[in-house]
């Protein structure tokens, strides 16, 4: 017969009331087992002492209580009436008591233990005793007993000790100890044992009681208390005799006649402390009877019935007869075997038409299972028998042995130490119990045990939990109530009746999770009670693993797990839809726990994905209909921009995504993924309606003044970037079609045209707030800083944009580049301008600080020094025209910086490799080029009409368009008719453009003077081979009449592109410019004294102010061939050090120490008067110690404000100034025009050369200047090479210069002429230095124009040096073609 047709057949035979008679045999025998305990324990509070439940009927006979103490009391010292011994055999409390603990005070079994809250509900129960509030207890003697042990206990490390053991034997002994040094001091003699026995008795029932209260009784634990107090009750000697009569309680007494305490005897009929119940029905209080009482609650039965069934049970529901039940049971288990389950009698086995008792093999799914069963059954039954035997004796005396032993077949190697049981007789000897005194009559069934005792037990446990579940109603809103709904009462009654019946742990979990899983799916508990039914049943299958419950449990458990995880997943599905206003935090974890069930999801099988697909649906459903609303809802609302709802939703769908996440950390039941589910159905839907949206969206980023702002557009950008990563994040498996081209591209772009419109904002403000002094850790000042900030600010944007597209974030890219390049270009160009202002002031009066140092005395003479119709002024140069030069560096390091970070190379390339061909010319119209011009020189400039030809000029150069716009101005230059700017711009064409370039004569007051003009066109076809040509422009007037003059320009030109190397390399070559500008202006303020002093006139006059003799001169001109092959010498070994060796030493005729004092002063004093004599070094060092003295008193402070680098630019083109300058005195520029300047006489030629020793010792300073290697460039070897050809033939000049073109023409064979300068090739600090370095290494040192230019300074060499300058033009041009 099948699980279901056995329940179907008892639940036909075994209705309530029969559960509710077997329920209460089960209530009367506890009771009647309490009673014998009490009673034995102390005979004057046997009634007084009971059950919790029995407090009232207690509280009500206070004054009986006090009185049936009293008789018990002993005497104390202070008033002996008496005398009190101990019984026969007595020896010593202590021992007696140690006795008592023995066999269990060291047990570790964890069904032993008491619960948590046990120890604080002791603390508090002992309080009250101490405090005489119970009346139970209302002994003087026993409260000052418990009052001391109560401080011992209240002392925090013994609390620790007693939480960590949980063991009462711990507690009890150390009563022990503390009654003992109390009563020893109260009374005399050995009066203090017996009433030592008492006291403990008495503190065991304190304990059993208060255990009683506690939300877990351990059954194991609460029948040890009893055998103690059995145990002590027979060791405790009877009272003296007294004349008072012992009051005895109502609760269950007829007459007063009865004694207290009956006989007991083998064979009687009745245990100890059995009471006549019919006698006594009328009169019994159920208070003192709480089984009996709760079981009639629960079924519905009047007292009157109560007491009548009570009664009529009187002879039945005895210990002996639960004796005779425990063995019929050992018995039966003891003969079940695996192959032989159907060999048992009738009389063994009961009810074989329903649900057996006890298991049989196939009431298991393995023989494995039952036989653990059986191993463990028998286990607990031999411990409930011993326990039994332990607490009354009397009962192996008064009952045969009729337990049969354990077969010796299969289950001789598994059973334990407990198999067979060994009994004392009523003779007192041991035997042994075996099967062989069977009960054959059929009709000796058990006393306690019902027909179906798992079915009776599952209905008994229905019908207590559907009373107490009506009683919580009634019970206050703020009052804590069990999560297993049962009260303590019906929980110690279903473990006893569970004990009696022999029920398993797994039926009671399995019963317990069927009806919580019925209760919570007509919602009548919450989650908490669902949950502990889970944990109950993990606790059990903890202990017990599935594969050893019985089939029916397992079949039970996994139809109420099934219930419970259908109704979660409801309950989940009603939070998900908004029904229940709940977390889902409250369903999940049950939901998982339920799924991670071994009996469950072993036994589920296809059931379950079947049921989360039906439930992925719904939530689908769900979601779209939910999305569907959201966006009706959001497109109803007022708006403030098209874009609102959009944003709406994309912010819905995050906080939604991120609500599942954070309530969601893994898959529900590992199926299903809520975030991910609802991000598949809501971004397709989003995106469809986005895209049926387009042509708004493309409105909204084209308008200029409408509702959606550029935050609106970067707002909705940032979510759709956020709802793609989520979607890639959560759906990696599905596609999302996101085109953000389509969607935002025109919003960027939109955004870079508004960008590149504030970039004249962003100049101005930073050089308002610019007071242009060195910040505390730089040289630079803040408006850099603030410009370079707001050009990054752009470049973040575009950055976290994270354009999904690489090429058009490249574009994106370019065409901010574009817009940093022009800012930076105005940013140099206003502070050039500001630069030049400091520089050339209006009001020269107001332009020198009153408050400044007195002028020295080099100043003074300066000052009063004329040249031509001007005055030669000293300037002084301002610190924040330091740190404005300072800036521009500032600014291309900052730039280089913005150059690495946009990887401005990749970006390129990404662009140059996904371009679109480009469009016909003809589409577009003309290609857009940049022309650069570098104004290189005049020469042969003639003075206006009416002025001498020896006139210097002033000239400076204006270059202008056809409208007469100008385009560029040279500054001026003075004292010269052949002026060398060396100026470079850029010119942005389109197809072709004619400048115009006009040469003026500065005046001081009146209009310029026109000297000439030139027209240019800048035709791009002219220069299609993109290399430098170097053009000379004849000037002419007006009227297009030629002039002598001319003009030199190298022109060369370039595509502009769309590149972003190209925007970067315009932004560095504006700042180099502005730089070099800057520096040149500098430099330029300076060059007056230079050309002051190292001059003609200051030569003229030195050599004037005496006769200038070489020592020995008539020697060496006799002997001229050797001296200059002495002078070659001399040259070549400079030369050759210069070149191969880095010594110190200077490449000029060693210069002797000006401030060495002179061997024959007195001698050198008459020469000077007479007019003859050398100059000294000193004398030659005089003629320019203003300008030392002017350099000395400048430079140190132009370092002390500047950046080492320009420092360095600075310094260098001074020194180029200062080498150009000695270069004029020496030769004059190449042309093969005739020349008025004469070569240097001898003396001239050695002061020049002196001057430069004294420069270069004053520029090194001793290593501590500019470094030698530095000084000596390129210019300086040519004029050492000067010094030397000055000396030379014509005809040796004539065949070196030869010898020179040869050897130029032969390196240019080789060579091929490379553009140079471009914007591509200076697009970053690194690309400018390599340049740099590669310029250096290609360049070589020519002497030829040199010889060419010292020929020209000799007569009859114009024909020679025409030839020569043509040849050297036309070698220019084989390579010029080669590239076309």
């Amino acid at each position: 017969m099948t699980t279901r047709t056995s329940r179907s057949a008892a639940s036909a035979v075994v209705d309530d009331h029969v559960v509710y008679l077997y329920a209460l045999r089960i209530a009367v025998l506890d009771y009647n087992i309490q009673r014998a305990s009490q009673g034995a324990s102390s005979p004057t509070t046997a009634t007084d002492a009971r059950r919790p439940s029995a407090s009232a009927a207690a509280a009500a006979t206070d004054a009986g209580t006090a009185a049936a103490s009293s008789l018990a009391r002993p005497r104390l010292r202070t008033a002996v009436t008496g005398s009190m011994r101990p019984a026969d055999g007595w020896t010593s409390a202590l021992t007696s008591l140690g006795d008592v603990f023995k066999d269990s005070s060291s047990s570790t079994n964890k069904a032993a233990r008491f619960p948590k809250d046990f120890v604080k509900a002791l603390d508090l129960r002992m309080e009250r005793i101490a405090r005489g509030t119970d009346p139970a207890y209302s002994d003087p003697l026993f409260r000052q007993t418990v009052g001391a042990f109560y401080t011992t206990y209240a002392q925090p490390a013994f609390q620790k000790k007693v939480k960590e053991n949980r063991q009462t034997e711990e507690i009890i002994l150390m009563f022990v100890t503390t009654a003992s040094g109390i009563l020893k001091k109260r009374l005399e003699g050995d009066d203090w044992k017996p009433e030592l026995n008492a006291q403990v008795g008495r503190f065991v029932s304190v304990i059993r009681d208060t255990l009683r209260t506690s939300s877990r009784q351990p059954t194991e634990l609460l029948n040890r208390l009893d055998t103690y107090c059995a145990k002590l009750a027979e060791e405790t000697p009877p009272p003296a005799q007294s004349s008072t009569v012992p009051v005895h309680s109502p609760a269950l007494s007829a007459s007063t006649s009865q004694p207290a305490y009956p006989s007991y005897a083998p064979g009687s009929g009745g245990t100890r402390d059995s009471v006549d119940l019919v006698s006594m029905a009328a009169n019994l209080s159920l208070d003192d009877v709480p089984f009996v009482r709760a079981l009639g609650s629960i079924f519905g039965k009047s007292e009157a019935e109560v007491r009548r069934d009570v009664a009529g049970l009187k002879r039945s529901c005895t210990e002996e007869a639960a004796f005779r039940d425990l063995k019929s049971i050992i018995n039966a288990v003891a003969q079940l075997s695996v192959n032989g389950s159907g060999a048992l009698p009738s009389s063994v086995s009961q009810h074989s038409g329903s649900s057996r008792f006890p298991f049989r093999p196939d009431d298991f799914e393995s023989d494995d299972a039952f036989l653990a069963w059986r191993k463990q059954e028998n286990d607990e039954l031999q411990e409930l028998l011993l326990e039994m035997t332990m607490r009354n004796p009397e009962l192996v005396k008064s009952s045969a042995a009729t337990l049969a032993p354990f077969p010796t077949s299969d289950l001789a190697s598994k059973r334990s130490s407990r198999s067979s049981l060994v009994l004392v007789g009523p003779d007192g000897n041991m035997t042994y119990e075996d099967g062989d005194d069977r009960v054959s009559d059929a009709s000796s069934l058990y006393t306690f045990v019902p027909p179906d005792p798992r079915y009776c037990y599952r209905r008994l446990y229905s019908l207590a939990l559907e009373h107490d579940y009506a009683l919580m109603s009634t019970l206050p809103p703020d009052q804590d109530v069990s999560l297993t709904i049962l009260s303590p009462l019906h929980e110690q009654l279903l473990r006893e009746c569970q004990v009696r019946w022999r029920v398993p742990q797994t039926t009671r979990a399995a019963v317990f999770a069927s009806l919580i899983a019925g209760l919570y799916r007509e919602q009548s508990v919450p989650e908490e009670c669902a949950g502990e039914a889970i944990d109950l049943v993990r606790r059990e299958e903890e202990k017990w693993r599935y594969w050893r419950w019985p089939t029916a449990d397992r079949h039970q458990l996994f139809r109420a797990l099934s219930t419970l995880f259908d109704t979660l997943l409801t309950r989940f599905f009603e939070i998900f839809q908004g029904i229940l206003d709940m977390p889902f935090s409250t369903v999940i974890p049950l939901l998982h726990a339920v799924h991670a069930d071994e009996l469950y999801s072993s036994l589920v099988g296809a059931m379950l994905p079947a049921t989360l697909a039906e439930l992925e649906t719904g939530m689908r459903k769900f979601i779209a209909m939910a999305f569907e609303e959201k966006m009706a809802d959001a497109d109803s609302q007022e708006r403030h921009s098209d874009l609102d709802p959009w944003i709406e939703m994309l912010t819905w769908i995050r906080d939604e995504v991120r609500g599942y996440d954070r309530a969601f950390p893994e898959r529900l039941c590992g199926h299903i993924d809520p975030p991910a589910l609802f991000l598949s159905v809501s971004a397709p839907m989003l995106v469809r309606h986005i895209d049926q949206s387009q042509i708004a969206l493309l409105a909204a980023a084209a308008q200029q003044q409408g509702a959606a702002s550029d935050e609106d557009l970067l707002a909705m950008y940032h979510s759709v970037r956020e709802l793609q990563e989520m979607f890639t994040a959560f759906c990696p498996g599905e596609p999302l079609d996101l085109d953000f081209s389509a969607w935002f591209d025109p919003f960027v772009r939109r955004w870079l045209a508004t960008t590149d419109t504030q970039t004249s904002e962003w100049v101005n403000r930073a050089i308002a707030k610019d007071q242009f002094e060195p910040e505390e850790t730089a040289t630079h000042s803040s408006s850099i800083v603030d410009l370079i900030d707001s050009c990054k600010a752009p470049v973040d944007f575009i950055t976290k944009l994270q354009w999904p597209n690489e090429y058009e974030n490249a574009k994106f890219l370019t065409a901010l580049s574009r817009t940093i390049a022009k800012s930076i270009e105005q940013y140099a160009h206003q502070l050039e301008a500001m630069f030049i202002d400091e520089m050339f002031p209006r009001k020269p009066e107001e332009a020198l600080n009153q408050d400044v140092a007195r002028p020295s005395a080099w100043l003074t003479k300066a000052k009063m020094v004329v040249q031509g119709d001007k005055k030669l002024e000293p300037f002084e140069f301002r610190p924040t025209s330091c740190v404005k030069l300072n800036n521009i560096q500032a600014a291309r390091r900052l730039l280089d910086t913005i150059y690495n970070s946009l990887d401005a190379d990749k970006v390129s390339r990404i662009v140059e490799l996904n371009e679109p061909p480009p469009p016909p010319e003809t589409e577009t119209g003309p290609k857009r080029y940049l022309f650069t011009v570098k104004l290189v020189l005049c020469e042969d400039l003639s003075p206006p009409t009416g002025n001498p030809r020896t006139k210097k000029l002033d000239p400076f150069l204006i270059l202008s368009d056809p409208e007469g716009n100008r385009v560029a101005k040279t500054r001026t230059l003075y004292e010269t008719n052949d002026p060398r700017w060396d100026e470079t711009l850029d010119i942005s064409v389109r197809g072709d453009l004619w400048l115009r370039a006009t040469i003026y004569h500065r005046n001081l007051v009146d209009h310029h003077d026109f000297i000439g003009c030139a027209y240019i066109h800048l035709d791009p076809k002219k220069f299609s081979d993109f290399l430098p040509q170097d053009i000379w422009y004849r000037l002419e007037t007006r009227n297009r009449s030629p002039l002598e003059g001319r003009l030199l320009l190298r022109i060369s030109m370039e595509g502009e592109k769309d590149d972003i190397r190209f925007y970067f390399g315009r932004a560095f070559r504006s700042l180099k410019r502005a730089e070099g500008d800057m520096v040149r202006t500098m430099v330029d303020k300076m060059s007056p004294f230079v050309r002051h002093y190292i001059s003609h006139q200051n030569l003229r006059s030195l050599l004037k102010a005496g006769v200038y003799n070489l020592p020995d001169l008539d020697k060496v001109r006799g002997n001229l061939d050797k001296g200059v092959r002495n002078l070659n010498a001399y040259v070549r070994d400079a030369l050759a050090a210069s070149t191969n060796s880095s010594s110190p030493s200077l490449l000029i005729p060693p210069v002797e120490d000006p401030n060495a004092p002179t061997p024959i002063t007195l001698e050198r004093l008459e020469q000077r008067k007479k007019g003859k004599g050398p100059l000294t070094d000193l004398e030659i060092e005089n003629a320019i110690g203003d300008l030392l003295d002017y350099f000395e008193a400048t430079l140190p402070v132009l370092k002390e404000s500047l950046t080492p680098d320009a420092w360095n630019l600075i310094s260098m083109r001074l020194w180029k100034e200062i080498l150009t300058t000695i270069e004029g005195l020496l030769v004059p520029p190449l042309s093969d025009r005739p020349t008025e300047m004469r070569p240097l006489s001898e003396k001239e030629l050695d002061v020049v050369y002196k001057w430069l020793g004294f420069l270069v010792s004053f520029f090194h300073g001793g290593g501590e200047g500019v470094p030698l290697e530095d000084l000596r460039n390129t210019k300086y070897l040519e004029l050492i090479e000067a010094r030397m050809y000055y000396e030379w033939s014509v005809d040796d000049l004539m065949r070196a210069s030869v010898e020179a073109l040869q050897r130029q023409l032969k390196n240019r064979k080789d060579s091929i002429a490379v553009r140079r300068k471009t914007v591509l090739a200076q697009r970053n600090l690194g690309t400018i230095r390599e340049r740099k370095k590669k310029k250096q290494e290609t360049l070589v040192t020519s002497s030829g124009e040199m010889i060419l230019r010292i020929l020209r300074t000799r007569p009859g060499t114009s024909d020679f040096l025409a030839t020569q300058i043509a040849t050297m033009q036309r070698m220019s041009e084989p390579s010029r073609k080669a590239q076309r």
